[in-house]
């Protein structure tokens, strides 16, 4: 086996461990010789690391895909917060700073309405 195979198929294992602890004891004698490999290839790793993560992503995102096509609402939940979309369309909650005119213009049709109430509960009564 060529030294190029081999170190893809590293590399192919490290991508494809969804549990790096199990990884590091299937291919390292002890611990120290991992934190010594990886030291000497920290740019590889990082790489690698990357790839994982997006393979890891892409996986989870297909399942809850998947369940979300299937109507699970959990599903959909997280595939929102996961696009971005866990906010409603429109206004972001929290952001209402109504005007001094808006809230005054509010209040009076309070009133309004109100006295309407009021004027109609005394017709009731007589």
């Amino acid at each position: 086996m060529t030294g190029d195979k081999r170190l893809f198929d590293f590399k192919a294992a490290y991508v494809q461990s969804d549990n790096l602890w199990d990884f590091v004891q299937s291919h390292f004698p002890d611990f120290q010789r991992w934190l010594a490999f990886e030291e000497e290839n920290k740019e590889a790793i990082d790489k690698w690391e990357e790839e994982r993560l997006f393979r890891i992503l892409e996986c989870t995102t297909s399942g809850l895909v998947t369940q979300a096509m299937k109507g699970n609402a959990a599903a959909v939940t997280h595939l929102r917060s996961i696009l971005g979309m866990s906010r409603p369309v429109g206004r972001p909650k929290g952001t209402r700073n109504l005007s001094p005119e808006y809230q005054e213009a509010i209040q009076r049709r309070i009133l309004d309405e109100y006295e309407q109430d009021a004027v109609r509960l005394a017709d009731l009564k007589n």
